[in-house]
């Protein structure tokens, strides 16, 4: 009875149903197991660390490849990313190249990629439509001349690839890409397992680097156009600090960026330390309206300032922006042309009597006698 307690307890902690005999083998067997299991979860761990936002497909495959070769034995690994216009961008690695360069990046165009057709009109890349379009993994055990499926695979048999693994990176449904490896050694379920495994966190790491991508190339445009207008552009938020300018607007206040972006937008306009009375943005928030006002900053420039409120999607406000221009030697001139007016006005006033009294006087001195 105490035997067969313990043959219980071991098989309930073990999970192992064996007789006394084959116990340790299966034990070591079972410890390896969980060993590899171990170390997968490890490997998806880093995966899911090591890839930065920032990083390009080379730099991810060169990440990848120490990684998955600790427990897949592969000579070939492909990454395709499904570019924008029709392309798909190919990273590929292989073990076998000599000349220290083993990544190479190619393109192929998404018209390339057919519909694999039975005998003679089989198309190359005719895999990956097959992934792309089935949204499955494609897995060939052992590829032979003979039985190739795909006119692709003729080419590997002749670099002695025998077993070769497709498999989708899905992202809510929609293919973003496909991870590719291939080697001399079969490859088997536990392979597939895993490297599905790989290619789920893969996908997701690749989308936030494509999304990280897809930010930082709007945010560069937005800043190139934000900067090539000439005139001030101020953003103020709803404390009244700036949180954005442009070029224009640093050169006028002769202040970097970093130090105009948090001041209070009354004290970098007017030298004030309190709200404005009224206040522009207060107006334009309230009405949600734009509103106009010509005003002299703290260093006696004036700037015809065009206020914009912004809200968000709610309909709540979210700041306003300035267009400011610098009208100074415009105003400037203004009041010499009014001043000028002025005097003529006055010249005028003046010459009227004097001219009236020149003309009497020289007939006075007319009718006077010389004596």
């Amino acid at each position: 009875m105490v035997i067969k307690n313990r043959k219980m307890l071991i098989e309930k902690l073990t999970g192992i149903h064996s007789s006394k005999k084959s116990y340790y083998v299966e034990l070591k067997k079972k410890m390896a197991e969980v060993s590899q299991r171990n170390t997968q979860l490890e490997i998806i761990n880093q995966l899911a660390k090591n890839i930065g936002i920032n990083m390009s497909f080379q730099e991810i495959i060169e990440n990848l490849i120490p990684k998955l070769q600790t427990l897949v034995n592969f000579n070939i690994l492909s990454l395709y990313i499904v570019l924008k216009g029709g392309l798909i961008k190919r990273t590929v690695f292989s073990a076998d190249e000599s000349n220290g360069k083993k990544i190479h990046e190619t393109f192929i165009k998404n018209s390339e990629l057919q519909k694999p057709l039975k005998g003679k009109g089989m198309n190359v890349n005719a895999a990956l439509w097959y992934v792309l379009n089935e949204k499955k993994p494609l897995f060939h055990k052992n590829i032979s001349l003979k039985g190739c499926s795909f006119p692709e695979d003729v080419e590997l048999v002749k670099q002695g690839i025998t077993s070769k693994i497709l498999i989708p990176l899905l992202v809510k449904d929609k293919v973003t890409g496909i991870v590719e490896v291939a080697g001399r050694q079969a490859f088997n379920e536990n392979d597939l397992l895993f490297l599905q495994q790989v290619a789920d966190q893969l996908a997701v790491c690749l989308e936030n680097v494509s999304l990280y991508n897809e930010v930082w190339q709007h945010k560069q445009e937005w800043e190139i156009t934000f900067s090539a207008v000439t005139d001030l552009l101020v953003f103020i938020n709803l404390n009244y600090e700036i949180q954005r300018v442009n070029k224009a607007a640093a050169d006028f206040f002769t202040l970097s960026e970093d130090e105009i972006l948090g001041q209070k937008c009354y004290r970098l306009f007017y030298g004030r330390e309190s709200k404005c009375n009224p206040c522009l943005a207060d107006q334009v928030l309230k009405n949600k309206k734009t509103a106009y006002l010509q005003t002299r900053t703290r260093y006696n420039r004036v700037l015809d300032i065009f206020a914009y409120p912004a809200f968000t999607e709610k309909e709540e406000p979210y700041g306003v922006t300035y267009y400011a221009k610098d009208v100074t030697s415009f105003v400037d001139s203004i009041k010499l042309v009014s001043l000028g007016e002025m005097s003529a006005g006055v010249a005028h006033e003046l010459n009227s009597p004097l001219t009236a009294i020149v003309g009497n006087s020289q007939l006075l001195l007319r009718e006077t006698d010389e004596s």
